[in-house]
């Protein structure tokens, strides 16, 4: 209680691991000589057998260690002095991706972490009564009661299905193993499971319904950062299910009821990635960093008439959500009642403007289990046109539009920007018809706008039909990390996209 500014607190500790099976001749471990306070001393020190092997590797930078003997044992040390804090940038990647971080490992290559989780796993995905029981639920009353004419995607869909709608998500340490799954059949039985669970229970039931490509993925997120697993090493932080079907691969994320068969989480693209293969099998990939054709993309689609009447803007939308996208708005709206999902929806549409009034709204699939969502929306804008001598002054009401980028309000960046945290979808494109009074038209056609940088590209694009104005806005993603170098292209790229986003037009 008597600390003041300046004092320093001294903290030892001793940590204690003990690896069990195959891993037990092997260790991992990483230390972080970035941080976001600054350090007098970092220190670190392995001791280790002559005839132990492993690998050292920094992220970034990095230096050699000061090698000497003690004891018979070989003891590496890395140390630095002096070390300055880095400081918080908005959207920053993480440490891994920019500051210098030691990875050590000796375990031999990923092949080795693939067929050690293949041992872990296998057993567990063995078929079994509850596991033939259950195909044969989800398969009943297809085609007569057999599933002859199903193909091998229609059954892996069904599978998804079953197991979203069944199995309920849960991770409790006290409950289920860090590594080990639990028994495809034990899964059926409780009816919950974490991402390893149900992944193997995917795979159980493919395996049954013929599909033998079906296999498990390790996966370490991207918010983890690129350079998190730099070396072999078991530290991964979820699981999913693999099959390649007609020569396409297919990567199912089986943790939510919300996400479509084709459909994952933001944080799963471009994760890092590792196929686990059995021993037996004679076969391993290397680690990738996740990519899908088959995935459905992120996109938001909207298309919208806008009629203005007085100082009033009356807006009727039909939006169409896919992938991602779709599966945040049924976390958002589906399980909740009407009232609330007014309420939410109209909490999004006002944003800074309070004089707007939600007049209908429709949810078409807020409850199926599908890559896609379609929903519409009819709301009133007041105070939308503003009067100057003879002109009637408005902005068009993009539901998109960038208003700020107050995240690129400094003048340069030291570290890399995730981009894909700023911007989660991979195409917004939107399409207004505005209808004027009577007797009124527009002042002045604006000029169509076409923008891009290593990031995005942006088009705006007008015209008038039957004195109606016809407006398309496109903003497409092509790049998730930005490199400092990087980011005054990307912030003067913005800058133009507000300026356009709220143009102001007139019409008299």
């Amino acid at each position: 209680t008597n600390l003041e500014a300046g004092d320093g607190i001294h903290i030892t500790y001793t940590v204690e691991n003990y690896n069990s099976g195959k891993l037990a001749p092997y260790f991992t471990d990483n230390h972080y000589f970035t941080l976001f306070y600054p350090v007098k001393i970092s220190n670190y020190s392995l001791l280790v057998h002559p005839t132990a092997k492993f690998k050292h590797q920094f992220s970034n930078g990095g230096f050699e260690p000061v090698k000497s003997t003690k004891e018979g044992m070989d003891l590496y040390v890395w140390e630095k002095k002096d070390i300055p804090s880095i400081k918080d940038e908005p959207f920053m990647s993480t440490i891994v991706d920019f500051g210098e971080v030691l990875y050590l490992s000796s375990i031999p290559d990923w092949k080795f972490v693939s067929n050690w989780y293949s041992d872990l796993a296998l057993t567990k995905a063995k078929s079994d009564f509850e596991v033939k029981e259950a195909a044969a639920k989800i398969f009943n009353d297809k085609d007569g009661g057999t599933n002859a004419s199903l193909s091998k995607l229609d059954k892996a869909k069904l599978i998804h299905k079953y197991i979203v709608e069944n199995i309920r998500y849960s991770s409790v340490s006290f409950r289920q193993s860090g590594l080990v799954p639990q028994k495809a059949s034990k899964v059926i039985n409780t009816r919950v499971g974490d991402c390893k669970d149900v992944s193997t229970l995917f795979v159980a039931l493919c395996k049954e319904a013929g599909i033998d490509s079906a296999r498990l993925v390790l996966i370490n997120t991207r918010d983890n950062g690129k350079k998190d697993l730099l070396l072999p090493s078991i530290d991964f932080n979820h699981c999913i299910g693999n099959l390649t079907i007609d020569g396409k691969q297919y990567f199912v994320e089986l943790t939510s009821d919300k996400n479509g068969f084709s459909t994952f989480p933001n944080t799963l693209k471009n994760s890092f990635a590792l196929p686990v293969y059995a021993e037996n099998e004679g076969k391993s990939e290397e680690p990738f960093y996740l990519t899908a054709p088959t995935k459905i993309p992120d996109n938001i689609i909207r298309s919208s008439t806008v009629k203005i009447s007085g100082k009033e803007m009356v807006i009727e939308t039909k939006s169409v959500k896919t992938g991602d996208w779709a599966s945040e708005m049924r976390y958002s709206y589906a399980d909740i009642p009407e009232s609330e999902r007014r309420k939410r929806l109209l909490e999004v549409l006002t944003g800074d403007n309070a004089s707007v009034k939600l007049n209908t709204f429709t949810f078409n699939n807020l409850d199926a289990i599908s890559d896609s969502m379609v929903y519409e929306y009819n709301y009133t804008q007041g105070n939308a046109v503003n009067q100057i001598t003879n002109l009637n002054v408005f902005s068009i009401p993009w539901s998109g539009k960038h208003t700020s980028i107050q995240f690129m309000s400094a003048e340069e960046r030291k570290y890399p920007v995730n981009f894909w945290d700023y911007v989660e979808f991979d195409r917004s494109e939107e399409k207004l018809t505005v209808t004027f009074p009577e007797g009124k038209k527009l002042a002045e056609t604006p000029k169509n706008v076409k923008l891009s940088c290593v990031a995005a590209d942006y088009s705006l694009t007008y015209k008038i039909v039957n004195n109606k104005l016809e407006a398309t806005r496109v903003l497409t993603i092509k790049k998730d990390i930005v490199l400092p170098a990087e980011y005054n292209e990307l912030k003067k790229f913005f800058e133009k996209v507000v300026e356009e986003d709220t143009r102001q037009l007139a019409y008299k």
